[in-house]
């Protein structure tokens, strides 16, 4: 059987026709844009329906008895998101530890990102809240620095958070209870994976800390925007 991987909302969990299919195919894998466990960042970034029909218990549960490894994805730094969202004992150590009880193959744990040409941008653009004029051709910016400024917490805080999110759902200790769980051994090929790319982004934690874009040595005129 080929194996392959897919990308979904979470409101397909709840489509049980959809599910079989998917497995038919040979789909070993999904990728759902989780962003946040406050619903209202939810509904400040127009996913409210991610909490619908009995919310992300529900559609896990689904996901799990149909074996589909997660590639769950986490965004923090959204406007209700404060330094608690940091704190161990708040929403920080609640996303990890929700992404680490449900035993996600992988998660992304990123920083709000304004990409140019998007609502989003030219939000904070009006709001005087951008740290760089165009941040993706800023020889100052890097993977992992903050290119604007949150309202609850620092950039500096944002950026450690973040970090700090992956160091730990990426240690040796939480890489070893995500593996034994009964999803990710089910198949061979997979779990055999499991091990070899989650090793590989836990070596990515530290090594893209500050990583430049694009390459230093590239001296080719840049394109007018």
């Amino acid at each position: 059987m080929v194996h392959t991987l897919s990308q979904a909302s979470i409101n397909a969990a709840h489509d049980e026709e959809f599910l079989e299919l998917l497995v038919r195919s040979g789909c070993q894998g999904v990728l759902i844009g989780f962003e946040s466990l406050d619903p209202k960042n939810l509904a400040a970034m127009g996913k409210g329906f991610n909490t619908m029909r009995g919310g992300y218990e529900v559609a896990l549960a689904n996901l799990r008895r149909h074996k589909l490894r997660l590639y769950a994805t986490f965004v923090f730094g959204y406007d209700h998101d404060t330094p608690e969202a940091f704190d161990a004992t708040v929403a920080f150590d609640a996303t990890v530890a929700f992404a680490e009880r449900h035993a996600f193959y992988m998660a992304a744990f990123n920083h709000l990102t304004p990409f140019p040409g998007t609502p989003l941008y030219e939000r904070l653009e009006r709001a005087g809240r951008l740290r760089y004029e165009r941040w993706w051709l800023d020889p100052a910016y890097a993977y992992n620095v903050i290119p604007f400024e949150p309202t609850g917490m620092s950039p500096e805080a944002l950026q450690a958070g973040c970090l700090a999110a992956r160091r730990r759902f990426y240690s040796l200790a939480s890489i070893a209870r995500r593996g034994v769980t009964a999803t990710n051994r089910s198949s061979a090929f997979m779990w055999r994976n499991y091990y070899l790319i989650n090793g590989m982004l836990r070596a990515e934690v530290a090594a893209r800390d500050h990583y430049p874009l694009g390459d230093e040595t590239d001296r080719q005129p840049l394109l007018p925007v």
